[in-house]
């Protein structure tokens, strides 16, 4: 019970160290000062210290600003990058500086590694945000982040056996969360690169699908079936396909079609006939497509805005053949 106790203090510290380092030292600070917990490692007490208390506060000041303007969060979040995980080790040396060397080693790694991961996991999470075409506020997500750091700094400190198996789960849903938010982070650098790098914006025809894809195409296409459109996209939201997925969408006469990779093989997930309406929305680096099938199923993707003209023009012919 002890050292479930330890670690869940540890960990829970190490945590919200990455999503609100000077929240978290704040509220540690203040936990200690004002003797709201008890059984604190004497090597926490240093937060005590009416001076590292005003700082941290002062510094969280700043940060409850910065992190709720669009554009200056990501900044501040690249800034903090290296700054939170040392913060988490450092709390998480401080919770075993009395034990042997090696467990202190070993919670100072372990600290970084946590505290990494859940700056990481806001990081993108906010960047995502920022692309995103749904009004999403920032001040909404950046308060949502300030009541979990304060909360669980709280509970880390006050009652560290739950603070253990709250950590234990949040790790549970980030394994299936991580993998989607890199292909969400992925999609936003690729759509900056081709934003400032100009790329697409110069084709003035959107119907030659890339050598790579022809061949695992050919194989699902009918025989005199053509390309009327095919350019880059992302998934939104696909039946049985993982969301923010890359592959090149493609429009034909006689169907939609996506191109991509699953699992390391190429695969092709498709729906013939031109029974389909469309919708595309502008987004800060994306169009917002929307295909929907007579059959009633929908199909989304985030394409690029430089396509997005020839997208629109393409369906629109398809529309009137139909």
């Amino acid at each position: 019970m002890e050292a479930i106790a330890l670690l869940g203090r540890l960990l829970g510290l190490s945590f919200v160290s990455g999503i609100n380092l000077y929240a978290t030292i704040a509220v540690v600070g203040l936990a200690v000062k004002f003797k709201a917990v008890s059984n604190v490692p004497p090597e926490l007490y240093v937060l005590a210290n009416d001076g590292v208390i005003g700082l941290a506060l002062v510094l969280y000041f700043l940060e409850f600003v910065a992190d709720k303007i669009p554009g200056l969060d990501t900044m501040w979040d690249l800034l903090h990058t290296f700054i939170r995980p040392f913060g988490g080790a450092l709390l998480a040396f401080l919770s075993v500086a009395n034990g042997s060397p090696v467990a202190e080693v070993v919670a100072f790694m372990l600290g970084m590694f946590i505290a990494g991961l859940a700056h990481a996991t806001k990081a993108g999470t906010r960047m995502v945000l920022q692309i995103s075409p749904e009004p999403v506020s920032n001040v909404v997500a950046s308060v949502g982040e300030d009541v979990i750091a304060v909360s669980m700094a709280y509970i880390a400190m006050k009652h560290p056996f739950l603070s253990f198996f709250i950590v234990l789960a949040i790790g549970v849903v980030l394994w299936f969360v991580l993998p989607v938010l890199f292909n969400a982070v992925s999609m936003m650098l690729r759509g900056l690169w081709w934003r400032i790098s100009g790329r697409y914006s110069s084709l003035e025809d959107f119907s030659d699908l890339p050598e790579k894809w022809k061949t695992v195409w050919s194989k699902v296409r009918e025989s005199e079936e053509r390309v009327k459109w095919c350019g880059p996209a992302f998934v939104r939201s696909v039946p049985s396909t993982r969301r923010f997925s890359s592959g090149w969408l493609v429009i034909t006469e006689a169907g939609v079609y996506f191109c991509l990779r699953r699992m390391g093989r190429k695969r092709v997930i498709f729906r013939r006939g031109t029974g389909f309406v469309w919708i595309c929305r502008p987004g800060r680096l994306f169009y917002l497509c929307r295909i929907y099938f007579d059959t009633g199923e929908e199909w989304e993707f985030f394409i690029n805005a430089a396509s997005e003209k020839f997208f629109r023009a393409k369906l629109f012919e398809l529309e009137k053949k139909a």
